[in-house]
């Protein structure tokens, strides 16, 4: 008897930074080289029916997998998508069936700045307000009516990201 398979089997993850790198998000060349063969071994051997890159610098690799493409989806996060992008960057984003950005405002900002790559969908990074004020287990996390959580990245290059105005 046949049985369907499994999520597991069904997931496949490829990471251009190993879980066990330390906190470091540099890569070399040879670690990009690796994880684009990884890709386009998957690829060639029918073992991948989607990619979805998480960010445009990732989907990259796309312009290197076999003649017989997958679809493939790239999630796009501020000024890596609104900033002038090469030629096979837009390419790359032209050729994705789905673009998704992280906020309203970066698929605006995509949008004018590169009209051609197509439409742009929009998935927020964000937690919905409450849908009932009724208690949940989860109330003991509630900070209040002023509260803030990032969860992101600060790092002096990205200053531009507004962590330090939003913090004072």
């Amino acid at each position: 008897q046949a049985s369907l398979p499994t999520e597991h089997e069904l997931t496949r993850l490829i990471t251009l930074v190993p879980p066990t790198r330390d906190a470091s998000l540099e890569t070399s060349t040879i670690d990009r080289l690796a994880f684009g063969a990884r890709l386009a071994a998957l690829h060639a051997a029918g073992r991948c029916t989607w990619t979805f890159y998480t960010h445009l610098s990732l989907a990259k690799v796309e312009s290197f997998v076999p003649v017989r493409r997958r679809p493939y989806m790239v999630f796009l996060h501020g000024i890596e998508a609104w900033r002038p992008l090469t030629q096979a960057e837009t390419r790359v984003l032209a050729g994705a069936t789905l673009r998704v950005a992280n906020s309203t405002y970066t698929a605006q900002r995509v949008r004018a700045q590169h009209p051609a790559v197509g439409p742009v969908a929009i998935c927020p990074l964000a937690v919905p307000p409450p849908w009932s004020t009724a208690p949940t287990p989860h109330d003991r996390f509630r900070f209040g009516p002023r509260a803030v959580v990032i969860v992101a990245r600060m790092a002096a290059g990205e200053r531009y990201k507004g962590h330090d105005a939003l913090l004072a």
